[in-house]
């Protein structure tokens, strides 16, 4: 084994991957998939904060009128939680628009994704909500919120029982605002118990998710010839380190 030049072959290799065509745009696959990754995180801290505080045990003492302020404390929390899964979905939605323009400007698969970004998302009355507390939380407050707490009676004599808490974001309160588009005020209109996070959140993330699964499936069929390339580079560059390297733990 000739180790210098086996070296610079390994080196002439690693070049060769890091110019390589389907280097780039696996790059740029992986940037989107971490700016999908904080948007779950931000939804599961949502999800986990709310899920919490619905327990029977949490209501009782949220609602105890001699301590109102810890219920306010967890309004706060929520809404934090909620802004913060709402401007990592936008900042998603800025990233996707320089995805496309940096790897699709002026492609076919470009239409393609601008349907499937369509039908899958954009037009879902989710997102038009979305959008509209995204700008609520920009240039308003953040939203109104309320707590509505179900009980009742599995039977005519039996006892009264806790039925379910649900943290939700008054539709009234949000209506007098003037700056919802017709689709979001609509949906919104037809919310008279207001808007349940819960249940708003999850099935917007479960969209903005689809679409992605969507896309990285898609993206895989497309760019098929070059990621193969580039991974058989890295093939031939793995087999020379782990030569160059054979008591390297991590091989």
């Amino acid at each position: 084994m000739n180790t210098p030049e086996r070296f610079r072959e390994l080196q002439q290799f690693i070049g060769e991957i890091e110019q390589s065509e389907g280097e780039r745009i696996l790059r740029e696959i992986l940037n989107m998939q971490a700016s999908l990754r904080l948007v779950r995180r931000n939804y599961q801290e949502l999800v986990q904060t709310i899920e919490a505080l619905q327990q029977e045990k949490a209501t009782l003492i949220l609602h105890d009128i001699t301590k109102r302020n810890v219920l306010d404390e967890a309004f706060d929390v929520i809404l934090t939680r909620l802004h913060n899964f709402l401007a990592a979905a936008f900042s998603l939605v800025d990233h996707m628009r320089r995805h496309r323009e940096h790897l699709y400007a002026g492609q076919q698969f470009n239409k393609e994704i601008d349907t499937e970004l369509q039908s899958r998302i954009f037009s879902k009355p989710h997102h038009k909500v979305a959008q509209g507390l995204r700008s609520y939380c920009l240039h308003v407050s953040l939203p109104p919120i309320a707590s509505r707490v179900v009980i009742g009676r599995d039977q005519l004599e039996a006892p009264l029982q806790f039925k379910e808490a649900v943290f939700h974001l008054p539709s009234d309160s949000l209506l007098s605002w003037d700056g919802w588009t017709p689709e979001a005020k609509a949906e919104l209109s037809g919310l008279p118990n207001g808007l349940a996070i819960l249940s708003f959140a999850t099935e917007y993330f479960q969209q903005v998710e689809g679409f992605y699964t969507w896309l990285w499936s898609r993206q895989a069929q497309v760019h098929k010839a070059q990621l193969d390339t580039t991974n058989a580079l890295k093939d031939k560059a793995r087999s020379v380190y782990k030569e160059l390297n054979p008591n390297d733990p991590r091989l």
